[in-house]
């Protein structure tokens, strides 16, 4: 039931071309007391690019990668039965079945996660870019592609839709951090930089991959173990390129200004995380819509 609700609500809301100067107005309009919140000299070079490209990737997170490999993926991998930290598979059906997908909902809760997810330059990026709070809008997701099929490639892009160019749900932010070493050979992210400038109509799947990349420098997403991709995938094309024979491993997250799901009843505070109360504001201010589960 809160599925198709929160589909309704993303249907004839947020998507909906009569209310959009309404829901910009809400959820988009700067904080005029408090726009931005103080970072570091590097993060505010990573933010600069963010604004003029539409993605940035930031680098030193080697050690959380190699948590997640050792916690999550021998579970993913049929390598161990179950890990100390919370794992709930996600199907997403057919499409999991063609790229060869495996999806697995974590937890905030796992402490080692908090350097990375918890950092107050990586949330201080996102909160300046938004110029006001932003939000946690799930828990984080662990993903294991491995494309086995060798499908044309128009077959491929009707099976598995993100395969296209695409945007996202309404100004929403993707971070994705590489797990494993990437390159242009691997399966990895495609964005065509500089396309978020742009207000882009809400029919998320509607453009030819051919015009998008005529139209825009379309930048490979890939780096060794440990880089961060930060990308506002709500305004901006992107779209998976599965490479058969390869293994991306991903940990993802995804933010937005508050909108597009409705309050939850149940959420994290400082007494689920008793360290918790020495982040910045900025910082604990990230989990307050999401739920324990």
């Amino acid at each position: 039931m809160r599925r198709k609700i929160e589909a309704l609500i993303q249907k004839w809301v947020f998507y909906n071309p009569w209310l959009e100067p309404l829901v910009w107005y809400k959820y988009y309009t700067p904080d005029a007391r408090a726009p931005e919140v103080p970072i570091s000299q590097r993060a505010q070079c990573h933010l600069q690019e963010l604004r003029e490209n539409g993605v940035t990737m930031l680098h030193g997170f080697e050690s959380i990668a190699e948590h997640i490999e050792r916690t999550y993926f021998p579970v993913i991998e049929g390598h161990a039965q179950q890990t100390p930290q919370s794992m709930e598979k996600i199907s997403f059906g057919g499409r999991d079945d063609v790229t060869n997908t495996d999806n697995y909902r974590i937890s905030f809760k796992d402490p080692v996660l908090a350097p990375l997810l918890l950092d107050p330059d990586v949330c201080g990026i996102l909160y300046n870019y938004y110029q006001r709070q932003p939000f946690y809008r799930e828990q984080p997701w662990v993903i294991r592609n491995a494309l086995i099929a060798d499908l044309p490639n128009a077959e491929f892009s009707r099976l598995e839709i993100s395969a296209k160019f695409h945007t996202d749900c309404y100004r929403q932010i993707t971070m994705m951090l590489l797990v494993s070493d990437l390159a242009e050979t691997d399966t990895h992210l495609e964005y065509a930089v500089g396309s978020h400038r742009f207000r882009n109509t809400w029919k998320r799947y509607s453009y030819q991959d051919e015009a998008i990349a005529q139209q825009f420098p379309i930048m490979h997403c890939v780096g060794p173990k440990g880089t961060l991709i930060i990308m506002d995938a709500g305004s901006g094309f992107h779209r998976g390129t599965h490479k058969r024979g390869t293994v991306r491993k991903t940990l993802q997250c995804v933010i937005t200004a508050g909108h597009y799901f409705p309050a939850q009843e149940q959420k994290m505070t400082v007494t689920d995380w008793p360290s918790f109360s020495h982040y910045p504001q900025h910082v604990r201010r990230m989990l307050e819509d999401l739920r324990l589960d």
